[in-house]
């Protein structure tokens, strides 16, 4: 049977040993100042740390700062580790952020016509053709050449093909195809 603990009869409890961490010693606080609204500030006394050069907006006031720091605290500028820029190595391609683009002078022309084969599907059977697409601004017009199977819409698309591989514009290769309905 197991006791009922009241509350002036409790338990024993086992008492945990405290540790000491000599790490903790290193950090030293300032004993403490009183900030102007009363309040008590423990942090660290950075009076004699160097200028931080994220303080300064031009490379030129933060040398100053860097000057009067050493020539105010000559002692810790030994102490002190002062990373020195090696010359910069320049690569022969520039990286690039996805949205920029590198110069070049190749220059490949804009592909605003093509022709492409479809199809349509009638009575369960498809039916495959060629058709001359063009852009103009955002919208693809498109005209029909023939089908895949007949002399005449594969002598179309090659004379469309023969028209795009010369540089004719969309609208001379539309007079063309509506010479060739005439």
């Amino acid at each position: 049977m197991t006791e009922q603990l009241t509350l002036f009869n409790l338990a024993p409890t086992q008492t945990i040993k405290t540790v000491h961490d000599p790490y903790w010693d290193e950090i030293v606080l300032s004993p403490g100042t009183v900030e102007n609204n009363g309040q008590t500030s423990l942090f660290y006394d950075d009076s004699t740390e160097p200028p931080d050069p994220d303080d300064y907006s031009t490379p030129q006031q933060y040398e100053r700062a860097w000057n009067e720091w050493e020539k105010k605290f000559p002692h810790l500028v030994a102490e002190t580790q002062v990373m020195s820029v090696r010359e910069q190595a320049i690569q022969a391609t520039p990286n690039t952020d996805v949205r920029e683009q590198l110069k070049t002078n190749q220059v490949a022309p804009e592909h605003t016509h093509w022709i492409e084969e479809y199809w349509v599907k009638r009575c369960g059977k498809k039916h495959y053709y060629y058709r001359y697409c063009w852009m103009e601004g955002r919208k693809i017009n498109r005209c029909h050449l023939g089908s895949l199977r007949s002399h005449q819409g594969r002598e179309k698309k090659q004379a469309v093909e023969f028209a795009i591989a010369d540089g004719q514009t969309p609208q001379e290769i539309k007079l063309m195809l509506r010479g060739n309905h005439d």
